[in-house]
């Protein structure tokens, strides 16, 4: 039921692998759902040249969320052991975020100046857009990233209810777009 059992004077609050399952299940449909729709939306709303560019940027620019997303993993047990325990878990949230913070300048300083590498490595063509927008779409990798790293943060020390905050803008990006 819990993941760690409650210890007699040592822990603060229980961590609920119930409660957690299903709001960590909003925050993976949240972010693909973040990263996804809005190229569902172009190929309706532009036109086949300007949709094939946007999807191009976007999946190259995935790489960025998905080369960091790792660190947000390794958040999650250490945080929620340290605060299940009482100790400082937010020491933990500030050395992994200095790391997600200097892969994240990493990043960005690769898919700036290397566009034109980077997008003929992934999909053998560059068009004159594609290299100017790439770093501007890792850019917005590097936020998805940030923000899934402070809600795997935010879950691990028991507040779940922030991803119902990333369920309404995933359910209200069509509108918006």
């Amino acid at each position: 039921k819990y993941i760690y059992p409650l210890k007699k004077g040592k822990v603060k609050f229980l961590f609920n692998l119930k409660n957690f399952t299903g709001f960590s299940f909003i925050n993976s449909v949240g972010v693909m759902s973040l990263i996804s729709v809005d190229i569902l939306m172009v190929r309706v709303l532009l036109s086949l040249q300007d949709s094939g560019i946007y999807s191009t940027l976007s999946v190259i620019s995935r790489t960025v969320l998905f080369g960091l997303t790792p660190i947000s993993s390794l958040l999650l047990p250490i945080a929620a052991k340290k605060a299940s325990e009482g100790k400082n878990h937010f020491l933990v949230f500030l050395k992994l975020g200095l790391v997600m913070v200097i892969l994240s300048s990493i990043a960005i300083a690769i898919f700036s100046f290397f566009p034109k590498f980077i997008i003929h490595l992934f999909s053998g063509a560059s068009h004159p857009t594609t290299v100017f927008l790439l770093p501007i779409f890792a850019l917005c990798m590097v936020l998805f990233a940030l923000n899934q790293f402070l809600l795997t943060y935010l879950m691990s020390i028991n507040k779940q209810k922030s991803n119902l905050f990333l369920l309404i803008i995933a359910l209200a990006q069509p509108a918006l777009i």
